[in-house]
């Protein structure tokens, strides 16, 4: 007896643990997205277009506004609005809803392609006093002479000679140029840019966190996107769409440094059909790091589950 109880406990948590996970796993999908752009007033259309003969139970949309973006509009100018209207036609015979706690947006990894070109910014005017130089002039070869003239290791000191530079002149004492307020990174990327790669690692870094936090926003209509898009995208018959998306160049902080950069972020959230919403939406990970806590928790929750069915079999045999 005690043998049947274990096998039928192995069988039945595996049975639910596959259903849980044949519902989370992506499927693949044959939906269109169409971009009309609208250069002269600034607005992206975008459009996702369920077919007539779709029936997949999830739908993963990953709309890419930055690249359609990067397509038409060649320079950032700062103070510039770009309008983006998100509509979902469905032409389908099955109605779909939102995924709650689905929508997912990653700026701090993509939003800008990690290259550098450098700017002749006031610490290097002061290491070649002041004259004007050339693309050779900046190569790493020479500043990496001048900084070990006055007492760096070279080249791969530039952010510590950026550091005590900029420290001195605003009179701050931040550990490093990560640290510094915004103002003193928009003057670190201030001057003629050169169309060389910069190759020192923490000015790369910090250039990429003050470029994605600080210039480049993008901004729905409501604060709460999940609720947002909850709301919008609820039963979707026919058509639905969230106008009111913008990106927002930020001209208090934008440079010549960054105005030529190719934009890309990922943008993604889910659809699911009616009758597969409710299911989709209670095993959706939370967005936290605590993703195996809370797989634990759901195996945990099984095997409580079927430990009862079994004592209730047991009891009624």
């Amino acid at each position: 007896m005690k043998k049947w109880k274990f096998s039928f406990l192995i069988i039945l948590v595996g049975i639910l643990f596959s259903f849980n996970t044949s519902l989370v796993k992506a499927l693949d999908q044959d939906i269109n997205l169409t971009y009309e752009i609208d250069v002269k007033n600034k607005v992206l259309n975008v459009e996702v277009i369920i077919p007539e003969d779709y029936d997949q139970d999830k739908i993963v949309v990953r709309p890419d506004f930055f690249q359609e973006l990067n397509k038409s509009i060649d320079y950032l100018i700062g103070g510039e609005l770009i309008k983006i209207d998100l509509k979902i036609n469905n032409l389908s015979d099955n109605t779909y809803s939102y995924v709650n706690n689905s929508y997912k947006y990653v700026s701090d990894e993509s939003i800008l392609s990690k290259v550098l070109y450098k700017t002749y910014n006031d610490a290097l005017k002061d290491i070649f006093k002041n004259i004007r130089v050339s693309y050779s002039d900046l190569s790493e070869e020479n500043i990496d002479i001048l900084l070990k003239n006055i007492g760096y290791k070279g080249y791969e000191d530039l952010d510590e000679y950026y550091l005590d530079f900029y420290n001195d002149k605003y009179k701050l004492d931040a550990g490093s140029i990560s640290d510094f307020p915004d103002e003193v990174k928009k003057d670190i990327f201030t001057g003629e840019v050169y169309d060389i790669k910069e190759s020192n690692q923490e000015i790369i870094d910090m250039a990429y966190e003050y470029f994605s936090k600080d210039i480049l926003k993008l901004n729905y209509p409501e604060d709460d996107v999940n609720q947002l898009f909850l709301k919008e995208f609820k039963n979707i018959a026919e058509t639905s769409e969230i106008d009111g998306i913008s990106i927002d160049i930020n001209n208090d902080y934008l440079t010549d440094t960054f105005a030529s950069y190719n934009l890309s972020g990922d943008i993604s959230f889910e659809l699911a059909k009616i009758n597969n919403v409710e299911k989709m939406e209670a095993i959706v990970p939370p967005k936290t790091d605590e993703k195996n806590n809370y797989q634990q928790i759901l195996l945990l929750t099984t095997l409580l589950l079927v430990t009862i069915i079994i004592k209730k079999k047991i009891i009624n045999n």
